[in-house]
């Protein structure tokens, strides 16, 4: 017999210094053995696009901004 037992999954929490630069703070959770904690430093290389940015240009490949495109939306 097998039996698929969900034993891990990650908790991850970002917090944006500037933006450009973010810290990472992570969990990784594998109740009852183990607990796997870690953070570390994450540098974007383009800035990261806001909410009004992002869903208003939706066949755009997003992870590819230019400076030009959004200034087309501003």
């Amino acid at each position: 017999q097998t039996a698929f037992i969900w034993y891990a999954g990650e908790l991850e929490y970002d917090y944006n210094i500037n933006n450009k630069w973010s810290i990472n703070f992570h969990i990784i959770p594998g109740i009852p053995d183990f607990f796997n904690f870690g953070f570390g430093f994450r540098y974007w290389i383009a800035s990261i696009p806001s909410n009004k940015e992002w869903r208003s240009q939706p066949n755009k490949n997003k992870w590819f901004y230019k400076k030009k495109d959004v200034q087309q939306i501003e």
